[in-house]
């Protein structure tokens, strides 16, 4: 029966090998979205669309083609791309090895996953990917990202290479808008002054005010913290307060998280909204209630991780050259979105039904198939190199005989469990934020680590059972 499954196994992988690439690329045009709130296709004179070039054959094909995967389906269709592409063969493998255990298979299954999630959307980072560029009539603009997360709170990169990420795709302006916090944003602005950016790269410190409806503050002064209050009454004081200071206010993801009717949190005072975020467009409701009560309409990555620049608020560049010429930008509306997603952007509707989970992990397994058949035979090699070295891992006779008794194998394997546990909540934006900073390869290391004795444990547990029952 385990041959059969392994057999089972190599021929489903074999399959996605030999399934023809998609033909035809998913169509993205570069849509402009005018103060007015009129939308249009650009002139490519004005903007285009750079794509990355995933044709070479090289040896590292498998990890780049899976994290371009999980970039494209996001934070939270990249769990239905990790449980389809990791989670399945492990189980399968797994149990072809004799871990018979319903839940020891779980948690071993869950001790791998955790360090391939992490590397994935780390190194998604690093690679090249979609990227709009300004063309000669754009001149008069700078490209400004105004909501960005670090690995102080829920992002994958330090200050430091996000500020790389941005400079290397040719933003002028971007925002440092951790979660109720602008730390991060005073130390990305220390690195800015010591290092290359300036004068090219404008840094801003703000925050993302968490209170929902959610606020991204830009040229904060200090932390502001949600009150227990009724939401338009925090929202509004927030607001007056950091508009007092010489900020400016941006109503986030207006789809999600809103307490309160769309027009009422309009009505509070604040600068301007998003009418595109990452992969979602708002719709023309938001578009709408923006130019009615005379608000700047911004689009912004919300960067996490990933390779991609899906939208950008351009700014006049004759106001971009400090602070208090952006927030000036936001205030008297002179402010224009440029968007470009793959077969067009969800809704804020789809958003709200649920919807990004599924779609998301449609769009990255496309993007698997997107690459060709040369290349995806690479998968299979690395996929029979991975079974060989599992194959002889798990025969070696030293790990058994180290762990001969049962019940050190028991405390090797709960302590493990306890590890592999701990990472993903060292991830959680509580803890992160109360430690700091905990970097992320640090805990991809550790979890690897950690996960070796899991896997050998395992093994000798299972072959306990397998002679118990023997004996019996």
């Amino acid at each position: 029966m385990r041959w059969t499954s392994l057999l089972l196994y190599l021929a489903a992988a074999a399959a996605l090998v030999l399934v023809p690439p998609v033909r035809k690329p998913r169509s993205a045009k570069v849509r402009i979205i005018e103060p007015s709130g009129a939308e249009r296709d650009c002139d490519p004179e004005f903007a285009f669309l750079e794509r990355p070039d995933r044709t070479r054959i090289t040896p590292w094909a498998p990890g780049i083609d899976f994290a371009y995967a999980a970039a494209e389906a996001g934070p939270v269709g990249m769990a239905g791309i990790l449980f389809l592409v990791a989670f399945g063969p492990l189980f399968v493998g797994l149990w072809c090895q004799g871990v018979r255990c319903g839940l020891r298979r779980l948690l071993v299954t869950f001790a791998l996953g955790v360090p391939a999630c992490l590397a994935l959307a780390y190194g998604s980072c690093f690679l090249p990917g979609r990227l709009i560029r300004l063309g000669p009539a754009a001149s008069e603009w700078v490209p400004a990202s105004l909501h960005t997360q670090t690995d102080r709170t829920t992002g994958l990169l330090s200050p430091r290479y996000l500020l790389d990420w941005h400079y290397l795709r040719h933003f002028r302006v971007v925002n440092i808008s951790d979660k109720d916090t602008i730390a991060p944003g005073v130390e990305a602005r220390k690195i800015a002054r010591t290092r290359r950016y300036v004068p090219s790269l404008l840094v801003l410190v703000g925050a993302e005010w968490h209170g929902h409806p959610d606020l991204v503050l830009v040229h904060a002064k200090r932390d502001w913290i949600p009150r227990s209050m009724p939401a338009k009454t925090r929202m509004k004081r927030t607001i007056d307060g950091v508009r007092n200071a010489g900020g400016a206010v941006i109503l986030a993801h207006p789809w999600a998280k809103l307490a309160i009717p769309l027009d009422e949190a309009m009505a509070t005072g604040l600068d301007g909204v998003e009418a595109v975020n990452g992969v979602i467009h708002g719709g023309a409701h938001v578009v709408q209630a923006a130019r009615r009560h005379q608000k700047a309409i911004v689009g912004t990555i919300d960067y996490k991780f990933g390779p991609h620049v899906n939208a950008m608020t351009l700014l006049p560049a004759r106001l971009a050259r400090d602070a208090d010429g952006v927030v000036l930008a936001l205030r008297s509306r002179q402010t224009r979105v440029l968007f470009a997603v793959p077969g067009g952007a969800r809704t804020g509707t789809a958003w709200a039904a649920g919807e990004p989970g599924l779609m998301g992990t449609v769009n990255g397994l496309r993007t698997l198939l997107e690459t060709s058949r040369q290349r995806r035979a690479i998968w299979l090699l690395w996929l029979v190199v991975m079974s060989l070295l599992w194959r002889l891992v798990s025969r070696g006779g030293a790990t058994e005989g180290r762990l001969k008794s049962r019940r050190v194998a028991a405390l090797l394997f709960a302590f493990s469990c306890l590890v592999e546990f701990a990472v993903p909540v060292c991830l959680s934006w509580q803890v992160r934020g109360a430690w700091r900073s905990i970097p992320v390869p640090v805990l991809i290391a550790v979890a690897s680590i950690f996960a070796v004795p899991l896997l050998a444990s395992s093994q000798v547990l299972a072959r306990h059972a397998a002679r118990r029952r023997e004996q019996s």
